[in-house]
């Protein structure tokens, strides 16, 4: 765990963000599913698609006391997905201290909507734009 910890700071100090945002919106299966986990394990209300840090410490903590078998079963989730769950939330909670963030939202939608946003605001050389712009602050 120590190895995955130094390697995300190593990779979060290369990104360089002129302006932390005021918000983080957070998508993909592991932010669904940890939103999911914590609204049946802890009773969040389920009107709200948010997960504060202190949310996902407490997924982290229920995560490593049981088996994945278990997590699968007890909350709902896939056997290869609870596998998986700590990870993603050890990423969202390392992103979350960089960008000095208590809380997330999750949106339902996926990678492949973000792809579109990103087309909506770059135009039809979105990619390349992306690319050129991590470029910039890995280089920086």
């Amino acid at each position: 765990m120590e190895a995955a910890r130094s390697y995300l700071a190593s990779q979060l100090q290369i990104v360089h963000i002129s302006e932390p945002p005021s918000a983080l919106i957070v998508t993909g299966s592991s932010a669904s599913s940890l939103l999911k986990l914590a609204r049946t394990a802890f009773k969040l209300d389920e009107q709200k698609a948010r997960l504060t840090f202190e949310d996902l410490a407490l997924c982290k903590g229920l995560l490593c006391a049981l088996p994945s078998k278990e997590i699968a079963k007890r909350y709902e989730q896939s056997l290869e997905r609870a596998r998986i769950l700590s990870g993603g939330g050890f990423i969202i909670q390392a992103v979350m201290q960089y960008l000095h963030l208590n809380e997330i939202r999750v949106s339902s939608h996926g990678v492949r909507e973000g792809a579109l946003l990103a087309y909506t605001r770059y135009g039809q050389h979105w990619l390349e734009e992306v690319k050129s712009n991590a470029t910039k602050r890995s280089s920086a």
